[in-house]
């Protein structure tokens, strides 16, 4: 019985979390023009998270921090430019820990590719 009840309370926390919705798998986003990126949360989600753009699909690895502190309850914040971003696909917002290893994301977004566009 506790093994049924520690699988259901690791399943049900692997399913009620941070959930990135935009952008979306596939999209091509202007990362230097800028760009919004939105959320669902739940209550037992961190209060707050930083937001790291990431490309481990393609070496070397690429992460940059975008910002520190978003807050949960915000469910959107908009990018407003990120200078120097290598064009092409494989990226992904990572959702970290504050001071969190970005490698151990509490949520990732689908992979998409980054553009040109203007700073």
């Amino acid at each position: 019985m506790r093994f049924i009840l520690a699988c259901l309370a690791t399943f049900v926390s692997s399913t009620a979390a941070y959930q990135i919705s935009t952008p979306a798998s596939g999209d091509k986003v202007s990362i230097q023009a800028g760009t919004t990126i939105t959320w669902t949360a739940v209550d037992t989600d961190p209060l707050s998270f930083d937001l790291w753009l990431v490309n481990m699909a393609h070496w070397p690895n690429y992460a940059k921090m975008i910002a520190r502190g978003i807050k949960r309850d915000d469910r959107s914040y908009p990018i407003r430019g990120v200078p120097d971003v290598p064009l092409g696909d494989g990226y992904q917002f990572n959702f970290v820990r504050p001071n969190g290893d970005v490698k151990a994301p509490l949520a990732q977004s689908t992979q998409f590719s980054v553009t040109k566009g203007t700073f």
